[in-house]
């Protein structure tokens, strides 16, 4: 097998989503390694390119780090690691799920629930304005909460959503949409630390939050609140 990958641009909207996931579906079926790029983002094609030739004949995935903690760098994760990762999401959830895709697909926290998807067979429901293509509006995001809860219920699935605390901030100034986005079986909130003012809001709604924890290394999150794969669901 060769130990080379295929660089896939990845653009903001649902169709950058969609070509992630059509590369998600050559990875585990044909055994092609591939790299997702941010398009435009020389830094980060610099970063991943220093990835080639990959270090194991195993097909792999390459994705770029965030830069929070120095330099970004390309990072590789086999689908053993993303497999095991997909299993362990699941099993804290106690079931497959539809899930809600929010966040950029360049990056773990935003790729999994298509992983996920890809994996269990079921289709994720994609925010049209993923990976920036416009801003976050509390107000329009309802339409995707309730597609993915209808969805959920036609398949008899798990409905979840992984967001940002901003994300869940925003939700939570809308009334209606924090109160439907509540009827979740589980949100996931990851990528930086949640305010305990938000946590309690969400509890009180009756919200199933998951404050998650995970790194591109580590194939994403897998410490839900405190605890490796134990979500409340």
């Amino acid at each position: 097998m060769s130990k080379d990958f295929r660089t896939v641009q990845v653009e903001p909207g649902p169709q950058g989503a969609f070509r992630a996931l059509e590369a998600i579906h050559e990875l585990f079926e044909d055994e092609q390694s591939v790299a997702l790029i941010p398009a435009g983002s020389a830094a980060a094609r610099a970063a991943i390119m220093e990835a080639q030739p990959l270090h194991t004949d195993e097909p792999t995935l390459v994705l770029c780090t965030s830069g929070s903690t120095g330099e970004p760098r390309g990072v590789e994760l086999t689908v053993t690691a993303l497999g095991e990762a997909a299993a362990l999401s699941a099993m804290a959830l106690h079931s497959q799920a539809v899930w809600l895709a929010a966040l950029p697909v360049t990056s773990i926290g935003g790729l999994n629930p298509l992983i996920r998807s890809a994996l269990a067979g079921t289709a994720p429901v994609i925010w049209d304005g993923i990976g920036g293509a416009y801003s976050f509006d509390s107000e329009e995001f309802i339409a995707f909460i309730n597609a993915t809860l209808v969805s959920a219920t036609k398949q008899k699935l798990t409905s979840a959503v992984s967001l940002v605390p901003t994300q869940l901030y925003r939700l939570s100034e809308n009334e209606q949409a924090f109160a439907t986005l509540a009827k979740f079986d589980a949100v996931l909130v990851g990528g930086g630390a949640v305010p305990a003012a938000l946590t309690e809001k969400a509890l009180a709604a009756g919200m199933r939050l998951n404050r998650t924890y995970g790194s591109t290394e580590t194939a994403g999150g897998i410490v839900y609140n405190g605890q490796i794969g134990r979500a409340h669901v």
